[in-house]
Formats: structure tokens, C-alpha cells, sequence
């Protein structure tokens, strides 16, 4: 598909307060350290990626391309995981209350959006509803961090790709009681 109609497809999705539906994968490239990052949607990717930006040359950052895993064959790949109920909390603070995405569900209260949630095909959802091992390709990855243990998974990652005494900024999200 051509970017001129990925474009296209992306300002249509945004005027119907929708998602562009997955293509491919989210996915961060440094040719100088040789690794490779999968962004999941509602796991630190900001956080990460602000370090990472400041700390490595970005070779590439694509939004929903195909991954040419022989390309990259001999990099460390990896990418963060979550819980997935926190996941669906920090989503619904960040996309719904916020009014950026899942516009049926803006001014509705939490169990509103999780019936919603019940509702999607979670195989082909928005990128912040899928599951999240579909936003990877799973026999491709050397290593899977957990959001719960991100300081010390992110500290391995920088140690893996040769950085030292980096440390992630934190932007929290509330709880909610369930």
C-alpha cells in the first residue's frame, strides 16, 4: 500500500475518532547498536523512546510496516509487555477521558469502556485494545520486558545494547478501583 493511501486511511480513521488498523508493526531500528524495538501501545513507549532518542542515532521509525526479520536477522530484538488490565486502565485515562480515541465511549464511565472492550475482536482491534502479542512477531524476539519490572528489564536492554546509566523518566496513570 502506498503511503499516499496509508495517509489518507490514517486522516478518514482520525475524523471518525477511529484507529488506522494494523498493517504490520510499530518498530524502532538503531543500526549503530544493532537492535531493534517493538512498540506495544500503553507500555512506556514514550518513556522508552525519549531515551532512546537521546542517547542513540535512530536509523528508522516506521508506524505499521512489514518487518523483513532477514534484514535484521543478527540484531537484538525486543519489546515491553503489560498487564492487561492495567493496560485497559491507562488506555481508557489517555484515549477516552482525554477524547482522543474510541469516540463512542467519550463522557462514559470505566465499566462503559470495558464493555466496549468485550465487544472488539482483539485480534484486530486499535493497536491500545489488541492483544499484545500481536504486536510483535514473537519467534522473532530476544527478549520480552514486563512493564512491572521496567527499570530492571530496561536497565538489561541498555546493558544488551551497550548503554550505561540511563534512566526512564516516569508519566503515571491513576488507578481505578475495580
Amino acid at each position: 500500500m502506498s503511503q499516499e493511501v496509508l495517509l489518507l486511511q490514517k486522516i478518514l480513521y482520525s475524523l471518525e475518532g477511529k484507529a488506522i488498523p494494523r498493517l504490520g508493526y510499530n518498530f524502532t531500528v538503531c543500526n549503530s547498536k544493532k537492535f531493534v524495538w517493538f512498540r506495544v501501545a500503553k507500555v512506556a513507549t514514550r518513556s522508552i523512546f525519549e531515551v532512546l532518542k537521546k542517547n542513540v542515532e535512530i536509523s528508522k521509525h516506521t508506524h505499521w510496516k512489514i518487518f523483513d526479520e532477514k534484514k535484521y536477522n543478527d540484531y537484538f530484538k525486543f519489546a515491553f509487555v503489560r498487564n492487561p488490565w492495567d493496560r485497559l486502565v491507562s488506555c481508557y485515562y489517555d484515549k477516552v477521558l482525554k477524547k482522543k480515541l474510541f469516540k463512542k465511549c467519550w463522557d462514559k464511565d470505566f465499566s462503559y469502556f470495558v464493555n466496549y472492550v468485550k465487544k472488539q475482536n482483539l485480534e484486530k482491534a486499535d493497536r491500545h485494545l489488541r492483544l499484545q502479542s500481536s504486536l510483535f512477531p514473537s519467534d522473532e524476539i530476544d527478549f520480552i520486558g514486563r512493564f512491572e519490572n521496567l527499570e530492571e528489564d530496561f536497565h538489561y536492554i541498555c546493558e544488551k545494547i551497550g548503554l550505561s546509566n540511563i534512566k526512564l523518566p516516569h508519566e503515571g496513570t491513576p488507578s481505578i478501583e475495580s
